[in-house]
């Protein structure tokens, strides 16, 4: 009985990540409160942990980034529907621009970083409501890793 309980215990461990949790963040402060969340890579998944949140327009936003993964990731925040023409373009940046493309559409960013780095992004969340996309852009991340950062009232 015990080793049925263990196995489906494993089963059920393994489908959690494989598909992870959708997680969502919303902070219903005003727009003068700083809304602080963390999102990390998850480890060997070419994901986020946190998929969607959602900020106030205008409201300040302290987005703290951490890799625990072994592999380089970074961060872009980028204007609604731009996230696959920032991807393409952040081959040509390259590794000493932490593949970030030179773009009046990329809004805000970390720089690549490496296991175990953190880094603390503060910025102004964009005036316009919309769907802001976020992308890790380390080359073949672009495609799986990325989230959506909400600007509604």
């Amino acid at each position: 009985m015990r080793n049925i309980f263990v196995k489906a215990s494993s089963i059920l461990f393994v489908i959690y990540l494989a598909f992870g949790p959708e997680v969502e963040a919303t902070n219903p402060g005003t727009e003068n409160d700083v809304f602080q969340i963390t999102i990390k890579a998850v480890v060997g998944q070419l994901k986020f942990d946190i998929t969607e949140f959602s900020v106030k327009p205008n409201q300040s936003v302290e987005l703290t980034f951490e890799n625990p993964d072994f592999m380089p990731h970074n961060l872009l925040i980028v204007a609604p529907g731009t996230a696959d023409e920032i991807n393409r373009l952040s081959m040509s940046a390259g590794f000493d621009n932490d593949y970030i493309p030179d773009s009046p559409n990329v809004l805000f960013t970390t720089r690549l970083l490496n296991n175990q780095e953190v880094e603390i992004l503060e910025f102004t969340a964009p005036s316009e409501p919309g769907e802001y996309p976020y992308i890790c852009t380390f080359p073949g991340h672009g495609e799986l890793m990325r989230g959506i950062m909400k600007v509604e009232e």
